[in-house]
């Protein structure tokens, strides 16, 4: 058999697209068990070291006590950094920055997501008090618990993003066409939340409508920051600000509301994310933004 010359390279095998699909899978599963292994190792042994630890918190899943949920996000975090980068630099065979942390622009990307949030919900909040299905009941503030629950949703965010989004995404994308792999993610964010209090098929819709838009705005921009800013302020302003749940949980908040009429309107105990205006105005952006990238797609390739 000749030998290949510099001029002669082997052409690439190409697996069949359901093989392709099938070792997606196995990585795909591969990497939610390190990922349960690591983050419960790490959250354990910073458990363990603080000897006053609320361990009713692990029980309930409560995040009034926002300190101790800080340790656990920081365990949580610390284990899906590691297990992010083993997966897509050691058996992926991509640069870690495939996964949107390049240090560029990272403020005014932070700040634009954060503008999507407060957009949409300061929207569904007025149109819900237009309507009278939410009352302000009292206005308080305390500083230090706010500023607590601000870092404590920015890990949380994070891991959500690097997970769902940052790794997710780009492993399917690679094979398949990027719609798929975002409307795929879409479906596992929003079935990490159906053990959630409160839970309904109407905030099911809600948290696939926004998980199709954070994977969007992160294939287009790639870059996981405006995402991050989405969902971290998202749930900060969500709960801590305008006093809904926030995906079933309750959290301390400046403003201290009531609420009438049906859950699917006013969202009931499982907040914004669970009410009919709030899917009305994710389709809205969702569709839109949508439309101008295939759009701006459709003239570049003119």
């Amino acid at each position: 058999m000749e030998e290949l010359t510099n001029q002669e390279v082997a052409p690439k095998k190409e697996f069949p697209l359901y093989i392709k699909a099938f070792i997606i899978l196995v990585k795909i599963v591969g990497y939610a068990t390190a990922f349960a292994l690591a983050t419960g190792i790490l959250s354990y042994i910073i458990i363990s070291l603080m000897p006053n630890f609320n361990t009713e918190v692990l029980e309930t899943g409560d995040l009034t006590d926002w300190q101790s949920n800080i340790f656990i996000q920081g365990g949580m975090l610390t284990g899906t950094f590691l297990v992010t980068y083993a997966f897509r630099v050691g058996i992926d065979n991509l640069p870690f920055a495939t996964v949107g942390l390049q240090f560029k622009n990272v403020l005014g990307n932070l700040l634009s997501g954060a503008t999507y949030a407060i957009g949409i919900l300061g929207l569904s909040f007025g149109i819900l008090y237009l309507l009278g299905a939410v009352q302000i009941e009292a206005v308080q503030f305390e500083p230090v618990g706010l500023l607590g629950y601000l870092l404590l949703f920015l890990l949380a965010a994070l891991v959500e993003e690097l997970v769902v989004r940052g790794y997710m995404i780009p492993l399917i994308a690679k094979d398949f066409h990027f719609m798929g792999a975002i409307i795929i993610s879409s479906l596992v964010f929003a079935a990490l939340h159906m053990a959630n209090a409160h839970f309904t098929w109407l905030s099911f819709a809600n948290i696939f409508l926004g998980g199709y838009l954070l994977g969007l705005i992160f294939y287009k921009k790639q870059e996981l920051y405006t995402p991050l800013g989405l969902h971290w302020i998202w749930n900060y302003f969500q709960g801590n600000v305008l006093g809904f749940g926030v995906s079933g949980f309750q959290v301390e908040s400046i403003l201290s509301v009531s609420q009438s009429g049906p859950d699917w309107l006013s969202g009931g105990e499982f907040g914004l994310e669970g009410s009919v205006v709030t899917t009305v105005l994710l389709l809205i952006v969702s569709v839109y933004l949508t439309y101008k990238w295939y759009e701006e797609m459709t003239l570049q390739q003119a």
